[in-house]
Formats: structure tokens, sequence, C-alpha cells
């Protein structure tokens, strides 16, 4: 449930560093990992980016 909560948080667009603070990890390496864009995101990415 940390995975889904952290994710949406990023998704919602609220900083890592307060992401951090509400999952409770003490370091932001480790919430950094829940911001990497999945596959789907990164072709949505290039489709907006380029009208494909």
């Amino acid at each position: 449930m940390r995975h889904t909560y952290s994710r949406e948080l990023v998704n919602a667009g609220i900083n890592i560093s307060s992401i951090a603070e509400f999952a409770g990890h003490a370091s932001l390496v480790v919430t950094r990992r829940y911001s990497k864009p999945s596959h789907v995101e990164l072709e949505e990415a290039i489709s907006q980016a380029f009208g494909f």
C-alpha cells in the first residue's frame, strides 16, 4: 500500500521531499523509485511531445 500511496502522490505533483516525509522514508533515494516513470508513461510522454 505504501507504494500505491506514494505513487499517487507523485502523480498528483507532490514534491519528492514531502512524499518521503509522508511515507516515513529516511532517504530520498528510497522515495525516488516511486517517481520513475512506467513504460506506458514514457510512451505517452513521447506521443505528447511529438504528436504520435
